[in-house]
């Protein structure tokens, strides 16, 4: 099993790192052909003495700049949550305020309401990763609300030897024929008019649930919106027992 179990996680990261060398260079392109562009621009406009020429090109480089580091940031994410980290006991509701206080300027720029009354229960896990998962949902849920005003609800609750937990938003949705696509690398929204990211953060959230040995699907959510559901184990998995199979399971469209 072991042999076997090795064999199928070295396959899989040969297909990520595939992804990973097209879809890296694809996507880095432009923000280089750009800020490459606006420093000649730069040139030019300082020839001519256009300083609000200057001051402009620089504004559109520096975008250009936080594109890069926005895709090598999640890059760097994904691919941390590939190493060991330490088991502990930790209380859902302590790693859920972690999450919470690191997007709380977020959560009070977009006037957002949080609802997390119904998140309970203790498991052992990675603490750093399960409140990284917890802000990735959180922070799309914010991002993707669209002209209203986010409304998200957490809930958690045991079932069997696992916790059933679930992030819920009022935002514009996914099409079901978009739910599984959304958590493959680089896969950004299905809307072009949607928000800028990198594609990589709710892959990342596969990513960490799949090392909790469980699985995640996208639902719709009831009144309308998105309903991210995941399924954590309560008890520590080697790398030997974590599922690899497709991350929408059961429950997925």
């Amino acid at each position: 099993v072991t042999t076997a179990r090795m064999r199928e996680k070295l396959d899989e990261q040969q297909r990520e790192l595939a992804t990973f060398s097209d879809t890296l260079v694809h996507d880095l392109r432009a923000p280089i052909r750009s800020v490459e562009f606006l420093a000649g621009q730069v040139g030019e406009d300082l020839d001519a003495g256009d300083e609000e020429g200057m001051r402009q090109a620089l504004r559109m480089m520096q975008t250009s700049v936080v594109q890069m580091k926005e895709l090598l940031d999640g890059l760097a994410d994904y691919l941390r949550h590939d190493r060991e980290m330490q088991m502990s006991d930790c209380d859902l509701q302590t790693v859920l305020a972690r999450s919470l206080a690191a997007l709380d300027l977020e959560i009070k720029e977009s006037g957002s309401m949080v609802d997390s009354g119904e998140v309970s229960g203790s498991f052992l896990c990675r603490p750093e990763q399960i409140a990284q998962l917890f802000q990735n949902l959180i922070a799309n849920a914010i991002k993707y609300s669209g002209t209203v005003s986010p409304r998200i609800t957490i809930s958690a609750r045991p079932e069997g030897d696992a916790l059933l937990c679930s992030v819920a938003d009022n935002g514009v949705g996914i099409p079901e024929r978009y739910r599984q696509r959304v958590f493959e690398p680089f896969k950004r929204g299905v809307d072009h008019n949607a928000p800028h990211g990198t594609g990589l953060g709710l892959s990342t959230c596969r990513k960490i649930v799949r090392r909790h040995g469980g699985d995640i699907w996208c639902e719709e959510n009831d009144g309308g919106g998105t309903r991210m559901v995941f399924r954590l184990a309560r008890t520590p998995l080697s790398d030997d027992n974590v599922e690899l199979g497709p991350g929408a399971q059961a429950g997925a469209a």
